[in-house]
C-alpha cells in the first residue's frame, strides 16, 4: 500500500514524518555528511505528490532507539518529544510516522540477545509515539548492512526483523 493511498486527496491536513538512524537520514559514509535529498524518505516524499501532505525527515545519524550512554542527542525515544511530537497539532487529521532504526542498537550492544533488546526498545519508542498522538506508525525492518560483517551481528538483525514481523509491528 502506498503512502499516497493512505493519505487520499483532502485539504492540507496530513503529516508524514520519517525517523531513524543514518540510513534514514541519508548519510553518505564517504563524505561523512547527510545528503537528505538522496535518502529513501526523500524519494518517498517526492513520490507522494500530494500538496495536502506535510512531509519531514527527522532521522539522526549515529542514533539509537534508546541510547545506553545517556546522550540525549542520539536517543530517538527521548528526542522524539522535541523533534517529532512537537509537530503534532489538531490541524493534522492524519498523522503517520515511518520508522526504520535498530542497526546502531544491535551494533553497540554487540552481544547475544541484541535483537531482543533492540526489539524491546522499538516497542517502547512506538508506544510513546502512539501516546503522543501519532495515529499510524509504519515500522520498516532493517536490511543487511556491510558493517554487519559477523554472522553474530547479522543473526541478531535477523532476529530483530523476525520479532517485528511475528508481532505484526510493521503497521501500528
Amino acid at each position: 500500500q502506498s503512502l499516497q493511498a493512505l493519505f487520499g486527496t483532502s485539504p492540507k491536513t496530513k503529516l508524514v514524518a520519517f525517523d531513524g538512524d543514518s540510513i534514514t537520514a541519508g548519510h553518505k559514509e564517504a563524505l561523512s555528511v547527510d545528503v537528505r535529498d538522496e535518502s529513501w524518505p526523500y524519494q518517498m516524499m517526492m513520490a507522494i505528490n500530494d500538496q495536502a501532505v506535510m512531509a519531514t525527515n527527522r532521522a539522526i545519524s549515529s542514533s539509537q532507539l534508546i541510547d545506553g550512554t545517556g546522550d540525549a542527542n542520539k536517543d530517538l525515544t527521548a528526542w522524539a518529544v522535541k523533534k517529532l511530537d512537537a509537530q503534532l497539532n489538531a490541524a493534522y487529521t492524519k498523522k503517520i510516522l515511518v520508522i526504520m532504526a535498530g542497526l546502531n542498537d544491535i551494533s553497540v550492544i554487540n552481544a547475544a540477545g541484541a535483537g531482543l533488546t533492540t526489539y524491546n526498545r522499538l516497542v517502547t519508542y512506538c508506544q510513546a509515539r502512539k501516546a503522543a498522538g501519532w495515529l499510524k506508525i509504519i515500522v520498516c525492518t532493517v536490511f543487511s548492512y556491510k558493517g554487519f560483517v559477523t554472522a553474530g551481528l547479522d543473526g541478531e538483525r535477523t532476529d530483530y526483523n523476525a520479532r517485528i514481523a511475528a508481532n505484526n509491528l510493521t503497521d501500528w
